[in-house]
């Protein structure tokens, strides 16, 4: 069974696709560095600026507005409150995390 391999930064979730089960085809390519903003601070998620303009990085949404990453060179994922990490080259689903409130049994998404 192959490793599952994910990276979290707060409340974001990148999660590794086979290249074998990912297609870009049809999807619409996004002209932003930027995964995801803070719904209370308005700090962001993104792409380090000089990666993105060299086209190491690539951010696209299939037509449910769920967002994939495709990830040529290493690349750092930047945000003003959770510190910065290296992104291995691959191809990713963005989630966003979830929490679990077993009293009500209820599942939410984390705010950030």
């Amino acid at each position: 069974m192959k490793d599952l391999f994910y990276k979290q930064q707060g409340d974001i979730l990148f999660k590794r696709v086979e290249d074998k089960k990912f297609n870009t085809k049809g999807m619409k390519k996004l002209e932003t560095n930027i995964v995801a903003e803070g719904e209370a601070t308005g700090h962001a998620h993104r792409f380090a600026e000089p990666q993105y303009q060299r086209g190491d990085v690539g951010l696209f949404s299939d037509a449910t507005g769920r967002m994939f990453v495709v990830v040529r060179r290493q690349a750092e994922i930047t945000h003003e409150e959770h510190g910065n990490f290296d992104l291995p080259p691959g191809n990713y689903i963005v989630d966003k995390v979830r929490e679990k409130d077993h009293i009500s049994d209820e599942v939410r998404r984390v705010i950030d």
